[in-house]
């Protein structure tokens, strides 16, 4: 096969690399996390995907408490049904932390 025929397939699959889904591992931000992990079950929950629907008297969770619930599976004094995400590395929880207290403070 000639060189130009080869280099058209291996840039094709390159490219449908690229598009596929994302690797959650190698996510950084606390938004593409946040939408990741979290955003389904919070607009299944009636909260909103952005948190816009939290109900303004709640107990909002310091970013430390958010990333002890993630890492560590700390639920208490917090409402938030059990979740634990030990694949996130402490940058990920420290970025999807401060992302969903930044969405809570901009809701409410």
């Amino acid at each position: 096969m000639p060189i130009a025929p080869r280099l058209g397939v291996l840039t094709s699959c390159l490219l449908l690399v690229a598009c596929g889904p994302k690797d959650p591992a190698r996510m950084k931000t606390g938004e593409e996390l946040y939408d990741y992990y979290c955003r389904s079950c919070h607009s299944e929950s009636n909260l909103g995907p952005r948190l816009e629907r939290v109900p303004a008297g709640s107990k909002q969770l310091k970013p430390h408490e958010l990333v002890l619930m993630m890492r560590h599976d700390y639920t208490r004094p917090s409402q938030h049904p059990d979740i634990r995400l030990p694949q996130l590395s402490p940058e990920q929880a420290d970025a999807v932390a401060q992302y969903a207290y930044m969405l809570h403070n901009q809701g409410n």
